[in-house]
């Protein structure tokens, strides 16, 4: 659902033929009795994504700097923040287990053993 929001605000310049250097949007989602609101703010190729109110603890901010492709993660409830560079490059597989080992040959005379009837 984000992706698609923010794909919308980066592609509303080139519908409008103006530059969008500022805006704001709110969603508010609901799923049964659970409601969310979501904000995203532009401002000079600055997008910012939060959740506006009064939650505890306070959920982390997202704020992508849309030339240089970095976002940084701030998290308000333990004072902590992450900044990386996006890229379009896939992650790496993560390792994943062998499959099982092969059965071993049982030694002979143990096991199935193919009955030839004398002619």
């Amino acid at each position: 659902m984000k992706a698609t929001i923010t794909t919308l605000l980066l592609l509303t310049p080139l519908l409008t033929a103006q530059p969008l250097l500022e805006g704001q949007l709110t969603l508010k989602l609901s799923s049964g009795s659970h409601h969310e609101t979501h904000r995203y703010r532009l401002k000079d190729h600055q997008l910012r994504i939060d959740q506006p109110g009064d939650l505890i603890p306070s959920p982390p901010i997202n704020l992508i700097n849309l030339k240089t492709n970095t976002i940084t993660l701030l998290r308000p409830h333990n004072g902590t923040a992450r900044t990386f560079t996006a890229t379009n490059e896939s992650p790496a597989p993560a390792n994943t287990p062998p499959g099982f080992p092969a059965m071993p040959q049982l030694p002979p005379g143990i096991g199935p053993q193919s009955t030839s009837t004398p002619p």
